[in-house]
């Protein structure tokens, strides 16, 4: 009886470290963080690496030379006289590895432009992503946590 009682914390032990790390590698698309800030009342665009760079950045985020970036999401929810209260800038990669590729310098930047919006800035890299902006926005995008 023992022997199965030690089988048994095994097979659990297990299982609760596969789900674990299952949890850790998930890819989030650009259509369901969209998807998820439209339901919480933001304002959304969405750009191509290109786009962005040409429209959203002026050229001072280099966003076409990221290697594996296939969508910049730019959300803002604004309050009755019309100031942002809330946002967040989303780089989605198309792998985790890409995502921590983004440069020091880069990402300096994204913060400088979050921190113009908002006084309390969350940026970092999670999984697939690299978000600055507002925790509002970040858990309205579905993005759990991000590491500095």
């Amino acid at each position: 009886m023992k022997k199965f009682y030690n089988v048994a914390a095994i097979f659990v032990f297990t299982l609760i470290m596969v789900l674990s790390f299952a949890g850790c590698s998930q890819i989030y698309s650009a259509e369901s963080a969209e998807s998820g800030l439209k339901k919480s009342g933001y304002s959304v665009s969405v750009y191509t690496a290109v786009e962005f760079e040409q429209q959203g950045s002026n050229g001072a985020l280099e966003t076409s030379k990221m290697e594996g970036l296939q969508t910049v999401i730019y959300a803002e929810k604004r309050d009755s006289s019309n100031k942002i209260t809330s946002m967040g800038l989303i780089l989605v990669f198309d792998s985790i590895s890409s995502a921590q590729s983004v440069s020091d310098s880069d990402e300096g930047l994204l913060y400088s432009f979050a921190k113009n919006y908002v006084m309390a800035v969350n940026y970092g890299q999670y999984n697939n992503v690299v978000f600055s902006g507002s925790s509002e926005a970040r858990l309205a995008a579905g993005i759990t946590s991000i590491a500095d």
